[in-house]
């Protein structure tokens, strides 16, 4: 009995051992290959690390910039709606102006008709009054 169960543990514990041999070259080879690639994921890292600094700062440099632009824009913007202001304000000035020039010529115009039929008046009643000369003749008057 003891034979057999020391045949079971020897056959039990074969397979275990000459699952965990591994030759040292292809430990060797195995262990150069991790460091390959470890070297190279630290180099990819630095150089990321890099591009992210680099990024950090061409985000900061926007950051100025749009905040510089927004500022020119703001006072851009203040000016212009100034100057519309300024703008509306003439032109109803001259809106006024215009409408009171307006109302004067045509004040103007109806002084000046008015004064035509008033001449137009006299010089009638002046013609009349010269016929009627005429017609009584030369020799009253003098």
């Amino acid at each position: 009995m003891r034979k057999t169960f020391l045949t079971i543990t020897v056959l039990a514990l074969v397979p275990l051992g000459t699952a965990a041999c591994v030759s040292k070259s292809e430990y060797t080879k195995a262990v150069e290959s991790a460091e390959v690639r470890y070297n190279a994921l630290e180099a990819q890292n630095a150089r990321l690390k890099g591009d992210l600094a680099d990024a950090g700062k061409r985000n900061e440099q926007l950051t100025a910039d749009q905040a510089q632009l927004e500022r020119t824009l703001a006072l851009k913007s203040g000016e212009l709606g100034k100057t519309i202001v300024d703008l509306r304000q003439r032109v109803g000035a001259l809106e006024n102006d215009n409408t009171r020039l307006a109302r004067e010529v045509a004040e103007s115009n109806k002084a000046r008709e008015e004064k035509v039929r008033e001449v137009s008046s006299t010089y009638e009643q002046l013609v009349k009054t010269m016929k009627g000369e005429i017609d009584k003749g030369p020799g009253d008057d003098l």
